[in-house]
């Protein structure tokens, strides 16, 4: 299954809020990608929804907007809780999944980005020192 939509995380994201970008407002707001997302929204909301981890456990997230013609939605609330709990750093990436649970809004997985080994002909060349 492929995630409806997924992110790389940035210092902002793992160290305050994160980030939403306003493209994919529509996933939490229940709005169609076709409206003009700053008449159709109210301005300064929040809206609280839940999402899952891969273990289960739920977490309530609020997309908060700001006033003013561009609203820059955040995502707070457990956020950092979960940050935290799932020890997020830069370069991670989200993965946004649609639940079967209609009163879960997503499934959210976490890949490791960061660092990825380096290879050569096939293999981790991090495991190999080279002795001189």
């Amino acid at each position: 299954m492929a995630p409806i939509f997924s992110k790389i995380l940035r210092k902002t994201d793992v160290k305050n809020r994160l980030s939403w970008p306003i493209e994919q407002l529509h996933l939490i707001m229940q709005i169609p990608t076709s409206c003009k997302v700053s008449l159709e929204i109210p301005t300064s909301c929040k809206v609280p929804f839940l999402v899952a981890d891969d273990f289960g456990n739920l977490w309530e997230f609020i997309c908060s907007t700001r006033d003013g013609d561009y609203l820059k939605p955040v995502i707070i609330g457990e956020w950092m809780t979960f940050a935290r709990a799932k020890t997020l750093e830069v370069g991670d990436q989200l993965m946004f999944y649609e639940h079967k649970d209609p009163t879960v809004r997503f499934l959210v997985q976490v890949q490791r980005l960061r660092n990825p080994p380096l290879r050569l002909f096939g293999a981790n060349i991090e495991r190999y020192p080279i002795h001189g």
